[in-house]
């Protein structure tokens, strides 16, 4: 999952993405006890020369130089979900809903197929409004937090 150089979100709070188990929907456990990466981790994080930043959604730990940007996952189907805390409004950003200038990076599979599900949650804050809200539940790219938007085409 690559997000391009200078396309992380405008927050005001945070970002994270969390890989959790596809059928029991628990954190998927791991060695290094790494749940998540976010936002608070991107100073320890490795940009590519072009400055855009890789996660690297796997089981099996990448090349050395590539460990601070491993989320561990596990081989097979894999709920992702992105979190998006407080969006601005400047750009890139997710507002307005449905129109913003920025989008989910995209979920490249690498050596074997696998099926990922994703929800890009936006959480309620009191700038947030009802009418924002209910725009967002009829956007297929920015859904509320019990609402998945799914990337593999069907409905969980």
């Amino acid at each position: 999952m690559t997000i391009a150089a200078g396309q992380v979100p405008a927050l005001e709070a945070f970002w994270s993405v969390t890989a959790y188990d596809r059928e029991t929907k628990l954190l998927i456990d791991n060695r290094i006890n790494r749940y998540l990466i976010n936002s608070a981790m991107l100073p320890n994080l490795r940009k590519s020369n072009d400055g855009s930043l890789t996660i690297y959604l796997q089981k099996d730990a990448p090349a050395p130089d590539k460990n601070a940007n491993w989320l561990p996952a596990q081989n097979g189907r894999v709920y992702l979900v992105m979190r998006l805390y407080w969006p601005r409004e400047k750009s890139p950003s997710i507002l307005p809903i449905g129109g913003g200038t920025w989008k989910p990076p995209v979920i490249v599979a690498k050596k074997q197929p696998v099926s990922l599900t994703a929800r890009l949650a936006l959480h309620r804050f009191p700038s947030f409004t009802d009418n924002q809200r209910q725009q967002s539940q009829r956007s297929n790219r920015v859904c509320p937090s019990h609402a998945p938007n799914q990337i593999d085409g069907q409905t969980r």
